[in-house]
Order: structure tokens, then sequence, then C-alpha cells
């Protein structure tokens, strides 16, 4: 479809035909093999699957500028190229997160599991929602790290760690 049209010179016959022509492409945004359009267009490349500009001269891709970032289970060419299942992980975290981001725990979910080092966020009474409380024996002979674990339990309690207005008492002898 040729963007100048119609024109003056053009057959009044044809100019239903021209304006349909340009409603079907404006519908769909693909003006491939267009000529003679107006910069600024935006058209929908579905072979690069991606929103391009024209600017006057060349289709250029809107993701510089709009920093879009979209990636889909079997290409990981988007987001630092991981594929979003990637970041639905969590042991692919490696930095530190923020206290306001632990979640609540319910100590009546933790029925089985370990703790590795590093693994024990920073906690303060206020996460703990609910549970109940006994007194249990750990013990950490043989376990690799197992003197780190030891300092982050004696941190908790140098802390004066409560759990529901209660202190929490916790054994570190070994």
């Amino acid at each position: 479809m040729d963007w100048s049209l119609p024109s003056l010179s053009s057959a009044y016959a044809n100019f239903k035909d021209l304006f349909k022509s340009r409603d079907e492409e404006l519908g769909k945004m693909d003006f491939t093999g267009a000529t003679n359009l107006p910069a600024g267009f935006i058209q929908y490349n579905r072979t690069n699957k991606r929103w391009e500009e024209w600017n006057g001269t060349a289709w250029a891709e809107l993701e510089a500028e709009f920093a879009i970032k979209v990636a889909n289970a079997v290409t990981a060419d988007k987001l630092n190229n991981q594929l979003p299942s990637y970041y639905l992980d969590c042991a692919n975290f490696t930095g530190t997160l923020a206290t306001g981001r632990i979640p609540n725990l319910d100590a009546g979910k933790v029925t089985t599991g370990s703790f590795s080092t590093g693994r024990i966020p920073n906690l303060d009474a206020g996460k703990i929602t609910s549970g109940t409380f006994g007194t249990s024996r750990l013990d950490m002979n043989g376990i690799a790290g197992h003197a780190a674990i030891i300092a982050k339990i004696n941190e908790l309690i140098n802390n004066r760690f409560t759990v529901n207005g209660s202190e929490l008492d916790i054994d570190t002898s070994v």
C-alpha cells in the first residue's frame, strides 16, 4: 500500500479500495511492503517477535527505548540470558534478602528437613506467627558447619529472641 495515496490525481473510483487497504494494514499493524509511511508508525514484527517504530527510513525496535524484556519457556535471550523458570527457583538466589521480604513463618508447617550454613535468615519474633514450641535436642556433632549454626543460635539468644511473648530457651551445649 502506498501511504501517499489517495492523492488529487487518484481516480475517485479507487478511493474506497485505497482507504480499505489502509484500514487493513492499520488493523493488522503489519506494514510489510508498504511505501511512503509517515514517521512514527508502530508495527508488530511477527518474524522477529518485537514492536518496531518507523523512523522515516527504517524500522527500529522499541525494546531498547522502553527496555521491554520478554522471555518465554523456550528461549533465554532476554532477562539476563535466563529462562523464566530460573527466577522461580530459590536455589538461584545469591543476594541478601531484605528483612521485609522474609515471610511469616509457621512452625507447624516445618515437619522435616535441615538447614545448611548460611541458609538461616535473620529472624525476629514478629516473623513467627504460630506453632507449638517444646523442648528439643539438636545434636550438632559431625555436622559440617555446625559451629556457624551454633553461632547463629547464640546470636538469637543474645538478642533476647522471643516467641509469642516468651523468651526462647535454646541449649547449645554439645
